[in-house]
């Protein structure tokens, strides 16, 4: 179970914050001060640390700086009301890997959380299998079959974010968010586009694979060994 420490003095979204980890099946501790926190930070195994700068004990630059001197690599993600771009490039400068302006969508929350986890992975186990796939992260590369597929950039991040959803039904607007960083618009054809692009690609190398099947009115469901 990965495990999130959540540093926010406003209870009431502290409280709301846990609960909707949890529900990701997340282990989540929770502290209202930023000394406890890198303390937590010091005794404690956390995969990701979500940081308030409003802290009534310390300014939350100044706990990410101790942070960062703690463990250089942990995944920390920035809430803040401060909104203005000077805000957000002082975080990112001080070490934070993303920065989340108050209010948010809890949804995004989870998404970013989910997003720093799988970078994470990435970068400690280069190379992944999925099936009869191989990806290499480092070289942004995927073989099937020991064959390697030819894809464009844009190929490559779709053909990745389906393979580590393998065994799920995935939405348009999951995909557009995920691999386009936009909200999804019905109005756009982008998914469907490269959907194809990807099927005929697989095709020239394995066409018994049945890789991407169309759920309608849902999305896709990923197989990566046939169904």
């Amino acid at each position: 179970m990965k495990r999130v420490l959540v540093i926010d003095d406003d209870t009431t979204l502290q409280t709301l914050m846990r609960k909707v980890l949890e529900r990701e099946s997340f282990e989540v501790v929770t502290t209202k001060f930023g000394k406890e926190g890198v303390e937590y930070l010091k005794s404690n195994g956390f995969n990701v640390v979500v940081l308030d700068m409003g802290l009534p004990d310390a300014d939350g630059l100044e706990i990410l700086a101790e942070m960062r001197s703690i463990d250089s690599s942990i995944p920390i993600i920035i809430v803040s009301a401060r909104d203005t771009i000077d805000d957000k490039v002082s975080g990112l400068y001080e070490g934070a890997d993303d920065y989340l302006i108050k209010p948010f969508n809890f949804k995004e929350l989870v998404a970013r959380v989910k997003v720093l986890l799988r970078r994470k992975e990435k970068e400690s186990k280069p190379i992944s299998h999925f099936g009869k796939f191989e990806v290499d992260y480092f070289k942004q590369k995927v073989r099937l079959d020991g064959s390697s597929l030819d894809v464009s950039n844009k190929e490559y991040d779709l053909l990745v974010y389906l393979l580590e959803n393998a065994g799920e039904i995935v939405t348009y607007s999951e995909i557009a968010e995920s691999v386009w960083d936009i909200y999804f618009d019905r109005n756009t054809n982008y998914v469907n586009v490269y959907i194809s692009y990807l099927r005929k690609k697989i095709a020239d190398i394995n066409d018994e694979l049945k890789f991407i099947e169309t759920k309608r009115g849902k999305g896709f469901k990923i197989h990566v060994s046939g169904y």
